[in-house]
């Protein structure tokens, strides 16, 4: 990505312009409120124009960096960053001095159940391939996929971005190197409850036979839990089935939180926060799709 484009991304009401010439994109140029600003395209810079959306592709060194551009849905003149993916040319764990930086993976009946990082060298005169083997803890919000081709896909979702990893086999070093990282960033559209997702802030919640939830439990990270004592000035409601809003009042404010269960494992991830108590669960439901569900 160009460092003018940088700052900006799919949350903030800023955009971008462009200018078309026989279906061809032949300027560009940010805008922030009625401020706007051109910038340079450079010459390792293509675009493809499709519909609505406008795809820009920087050639690098090391690979490509494609970026995402799509129309606001209520100002055709406006773009939005939707997505940016870097794809490495030649995914390696092994750099041209030796340093080694690549990972492996602990699998079960066909699922990753563990991460690890190796750092250290391949070994020369001077070093006999010193390495360090680091575990990384997989969160709440993070799913790793081992597909058909051996290749690894991890899939971490954070507020309204998704960042998946794509992880190739090295077949040098015998690691796996990255070969694709793409972060995905859901638009809110007109919702005026927007997407935000907690992935560590989790509950579970027991409903009696009318519906009325009777006792919440924070989900540590571990899956481990603990009740909470609420008090009066905080309550907990049943939306729809697999939504749930807290409410809490504090003198004359009111603040909400929404906690959903996506893929019906009876555990609830805060999803949305915000002032006041009225909660738009169109728009909210509307910027949740498969992979957000799978992944709460």
């Amino acid at each position: 990505m160009s460092h003018a484009h940088e700052n900006l991304n799919a949350r903030t009401t800023a955009g971008f312009q462009f200018t078309f010439t026989d279906g061809q994109v032949t300027g560009i140029s940010t805008v922030y409120g009625t401020h706007t600003h051109s910038l340079t395209i450079p010459s390792n810079t293509t675009f493809t124009v499709t519909d609505d959306v406008v795809t820009e592709t920087l050639t690098k060194p090391w690979g490509t960096d494609t970026i995402q551009y799509t129309q606001d849905t209520s100002d055709a003149t406006l773009y939005h960053i939707t997505s940016e993916t870097h794809t490495i040319a030649e995914p390696d764990t092994t750099d041209s001095q030796g340093h080694l930086h690549g990972y492996t993976f602990t699998i079960s009946d066909g699922a990753v159940t563990g991460v690890q990082t190796v750092t250290g060298t391949t070994g020369d005169d001077d070093d006999n391939g010193k390495t360090i083997t680091h575990n990384r803890e997989i969160l709440p919000g993070q799913h790793f996929t081992l597909n058909a081709d051996g290749s690894i896909t991890e899939t971490t979702l954070s507020g309204s971005t998704v960042k998946t990893i794509q992880f190739v086999a090295d077949g040098t070093s015998g690691f796996y190197a990255i070969a694709s990282e793409t972060t995905t960033f859901i638009q809110a559209g007109s919702a005026t409850t927007r997407l935000n997702v907690q992935p560590l802030i989790r509950d579970s919640f027991t409903f009696d036979a009318s519906g009325a939830i009777t006792q919440v439990e924070a989900v540590r990270p571990d899956g481990s839990t603990k009740v909470l004592n609420t008090s009066p000035n905080t309550t907990f409601t049943e939306l729809e089935a697999g939504y749930v809003l807290e409410t809490f009042t504090k003198g004359h404010k009111s603040y909400f939180e929404v906690y959903h269960d996506g893929n019906g494992d009876g555990i609830y991830t805060s999803v949305a926060q915000g002032s006041g108590t009225a909660v738009d669960l169109v728009g909210l439901k509307a910027q949740i799709d498969a992979t957000v569900d799978a992944l709460t």
